[in-house]
């Protein structure tokens, strides 16, 4: 891990227990950086991005946490190269994954998909 003065950088192995280590490390971010009111969002949603990134990267997660512009910016990066499901609603009650983005995508100010060859980003921007 590591941590510049507006910055946090991980690398994470595919497991459940990265999922707990993102968590940490986040909540921590946003508190230092003076966004402790936001680090319950900011907590929850990565959770669901690097669960998301888990369950495809072949060999690492990478999260990075930014504060620009008054907002903190989050990305998570797998290296499975599969775009995420996007649940349209959830009363989809058959619909087994992609809720995750969803809760994203009701609660970021922003948010999106960077794919590419070998690798998906999926980021979220909290004001």
């Amino acid at each position: 891990m590591t941590t510049a003065e507006t910055g946090l950088a991980l690398v994470l192995p595919p497991t459940p227990a990265s999922c707990r280590d993102a968590r940490v490390a986040v909540r921590r971010f946003c508190q230092e950086q003076g966004f402790a009111g936001l680090a319950d969002d900011a907590e929850l949603l990565t959770s669901e991005l690097v669960t998301n990134a888990i369950r495809y990267a072949t060999s690492h997660v990478s999260l990075t946490a930014t504060v620009a512009d008054g907002s903190v910016l989050i990305h998570v990066t797998d290296d499975g190269g599969a775009p995420p499901y996007i649940a349209a609603t959830l009363s989809t009650a058959t619909c087994e994954s992609g809720r995750g983005v969803y809760v994203v995508s009701e609660i970021a100010g922003d948010w999106g998909v960077i794919p590419s060859d070998n690798a998906t980003t999926a980021w979220f921007r909290l004001p």
